[in-house]
């Protein structure tokens, strides 16, 4: 992470303040505990011949110095009691220690150092915007070090980028990854980044042995480790974007109880191996990518790795067999974001389940239940990509199980205006369904039949079959069919223009979602009411509208969201054009983003979008649509519900965000200039220099000034009337 660099910096900066000095004490190839104090004499006080700690306090007693420990991990418990001892005897005596591990005593604060800031995927970046994100501009360094003349190009940027992206931010991988351009181009170097152990091991000579390659430094933590840290490392592992701690206590069951491993779940997040997030009040934990890898080439090379295998198999197809079965109650919301977070997992055990073919059912059997998943979160690609893959890998047969994948995969393709791929799915649904005495088979392909009907604009078929599902699905009392199909016939009603009716099913599939406690068909069926209502009853549709929202927001649903948009785009177009522009241009992203084809829209849309386009000039027109193209899903339904989006949009225009002074504030925080500087500079004091810094920090999203630093400059690249424009409003 670069704490030896930082720590030396912070310490030049420092120096003068300390009339005893700055004094460092390198302690990397310091391996005996024994040699400790020695080492210490040797860097504070080579006078004193046999030295003890009591010799060294009082050498220090009396001295305003400070001490730069650095590597203290492999010694961590002796340099503790060191400076401990120390701190308690000297009061004008500062330490700043490096370690992979806190120290754990008092009056210690810690800094904790995150990655280099790397470029946002979903921002466009140039060439010169790049050297402002940290971990670029180490790459970028190295890499003039390793090629003179080496700069990044149009050409090379997405290269490098990516490279930065894949090695996390890490300097060590990323210096490493920059020395092999001698002999490779940055393309060619982010191929070769599958196996970054194997890859990265051209070192200085003159860095330490751990810093020769990137093994070298993950050999490092893990001989730091017990027994029992190297056990939970490796079969921790086996996960793919973190766990939650019921996952870990399933798969380290045997290895560890409950008690001892969320000990060494904390021992290991002292270490630094593994990382704690908190989100809306839950814990997760993650590994980097690299550290992750380095335990998971530890654990194969161990008897425990099938075990572990199939622990974490058998846990994920439990998980998304009971999210399925639970799928209509007050825990849906809850089940939704646990799918969403264990997506990487899942898709893994579904990959490992469809290369072993006697586990391939069971691979059919998770892309089944994750169905209804897929769909609200708006994952059409991903689901149709599983639902084909997993059927591909079956026995041939016309099983219940395979039938019910082609009308999940149909309806999917239907959702996406791929008619023709839909109807060709149902073709085969119909098929098999013909073979199967299940006269349920028949039931679920007439359901797939009319929502794939409904998706692709032909209301009238639609409504016909959802009306025969419900007859047949009121003798099965199954509610999560007949509250589908009642929502599904409502909304074909209203398409139909029969707004009456659509409205008494609506009404009936919201007493029954109400029962259950759930929300997606909650959702659905106030979508359809704010619909159906929007022309003759705007304040019961602003009512439906905004209750939708609301749901859409606790789901992140970007199928409702963009339903939902139009709809808000309507209701506000003859007040507001530029409102309505916005969320029309932010419901047709979205629609993109999710893969889903216009199918045709409704005359009546097209004519109110008509309307407000010729209501506003051209550039208004240009930069309502640049903004609400650019809306998060959040920010979207934030805007709709007429709330201030939160000012995340990172590529908007440059006058949407901040004031002339912040606009100032930023170019002199892209030149790299202090709170102090700038203060001077503007002719303010350094408090409100801060404050302003503080805000634009805030009104961006970002939480450090080199964030801010790219961002300036990707805007003067891409927008540079907007640069033109706030120079103009700061003078």
């Amino acid at each position: 992470m670069g704490k030896t660099r930082l720590a030396l910096r912070a310490a030049a900066d420092v120096a003068h303040t300390f009339t005893g000095g700055v004094r460092l004490v390198e302690l990397g190839d310091v391996h005996d505990a024994r040699k400790l104090i020695g080492t210490l004499a040797a860097s504070l006080a080579p006078e004193i011949t046999a030295p003890s700690l009591d010799d060294l306090t009082e050498y220090l007693a009396t001295q305003r110095a400070l001490l730069v420990f650095d590597n203290c991990e492999h010694l961590v418990d002796d340099v503790a009691v060191v400076v401990g001892k120390l701190l308690r005897v000297c009061p004008d005596l500062r330490i700043l220690a490096t370690s992979r591990e806190c120290l754990g005593i008092g009056g210690e604060a810690t800094l904790a150092l995150r990655p280099l800031a790397t470029p946002d995927c979903h921002c466009p970046s140039s060439p010169s915007g790049l050297p402002s994100y940290e971990a670029v501009a180490l790459f970028a360094d190295r890499a003039s070090a390793a090629v003179p003349g080496f700069g990044i190009t149009e050409d090379n940027q997405f290269a490098i980028a990516k490279i930065c992206q894949r090695l996390e931010g890490l300097p060590l991988p990323i210096e490493l990854a920059a020395r092999r351009l001698r002999a490779l181009s940055a393309q060619q170097i982010l191929e070769h980044l599958d196996d970054p152990c194997c890859f990265l091991t051209l070192g200085s000579r003159g860095a330490p042995a751990r810093q020769q390659s990137l093994r070298s430094s993950l050999d490092w933590s893990y001989d730091l480790c017990s027994a029992a840290e190297r056990c939970l490392w490796e079969v921790l592992s086996i996960f793919e974007d973190g766990f939650d701690l019921d996952a870990a206590e399933a798969v380290c069951a045997g290895y560890a109880t409950s008690g001892e491993l969320l000990d060494v779940l904390t021992s290991l997040i002292n270490k630094s191996i593994i990382t704690p997030e908190q989100t809306r009040g839950l814990v997760r934990y993650r590994m980097l990518a690299t550290v992750r890898h380095y335990g998971l080439d530890k654990l194969r090379a161990t008897d425990r790795h099938t075990t572990v295998l199939h622990r974490h198999r058998d846990w994920f197809i439990k998980l998304a067999l009971h999210a399925d079965a639970c799928w209509l109650g007050s825990r849906q919301v809850e089940l939704i974001d646990r799918l969403d977070r264990e997506r990487a997992n899942l898709y893994a055990v579904m990959s490992a389940c469809l290369d072993e073919p006697r586990d391939a059912p069971c691979g059919l059997r998770i892309a089944i239940a994750l169905r209804r998943f897929w769909v609200t979160r708006g994952l059409l690609d991903e689901g149709r990509h599983w639902l084909s893959h997993a059927r591909a890998h079956q026995l041939p047969g016309r099983s219940f199980v395979q039938v019910t994948a082609l009308c999940a995969e149909s309806t999917l393709a239907g959702l996406q205006g791929r008619s023709r791929e839909a109807f060709d799915l149902l073709a085969e649904a119909r098929r098999f369904a013909a073979l199967n005495l299940d006269p349920g088979v028949g039931q679920l392909v007439l359901r797939a039949e009319a929502e794939v009907s409904l998706a692709t604009d032909d209301a009238t078929t639609a409504a016909a079959l959802f009306e025969i599902t419900l007859e047949a699905i009121d003798a099965s009392g199954d509610d999560t069919a007949r509250l589908e199909a009642l929502t599904g016939l409502g909304r074909a009603l209203g398409h139909n223009g029969d707004l009456e009716s659509a409205a008494t099913y609506l009404q009936e599939a919201l007493v029954i979602s109400d029962a259950h406690g759930e929300s997606v068909n909650r959702a659905v069926a106030h979508t359809a009411l704010a619909a159906i209502s929007k022309t003759g009853a705007p304040t019961r549709a602003a009512h439906h509208l905004d209750v939708a929202l609301h749901l859409t927001r606790q789901l992140r649903s970007p199928v409702l969201a963009a339903d939902l948009l139009h709809i808000a785009a309507t209701l506000t177009a003859d007040r507001h054009a530029e409102r309505a522009a916005v969320l029309f241009e932010a419901a047709a992203a979205w629609q993109h983003r999710v893969g889903r084809i216009p199918t045709g829209a409704p005359a009546n849309l097209d004519n109110v979008r008509a309307r407000t386009t010729l209501r506003l000039g051209e550039r208004e027109q240009s930069q309502a649509q640049q903004r609400g193209r650019r809306f998060s899903l959040d920010q979207a339904v934030a805007y709709a519900l007429g709330e201030q989006p939160d000012r995340d949009e990172r590529c908007t225009r440059s006058g949407d965000l901040l004031t002339p002074r912040e606009w100032q504030v930023a170019q002199l925080i892209r030149q790299g200039s202090t709170n102090k500087v700038i203060a001077e500079t503007l002719v303010i004091s350094q408090r409100t220099a801060q404050g302003h810094v503080e805000r634009i920090l805030n009104k961006l999203g970002f939480t450090s000034r080199v964030h801010v630093a790219a961002w300036m400059t990707e805007r003067e690249a891409v927008d540079p009337e907007a640069v033109l424009e706030v120079g103009w409003r700061g003078r």
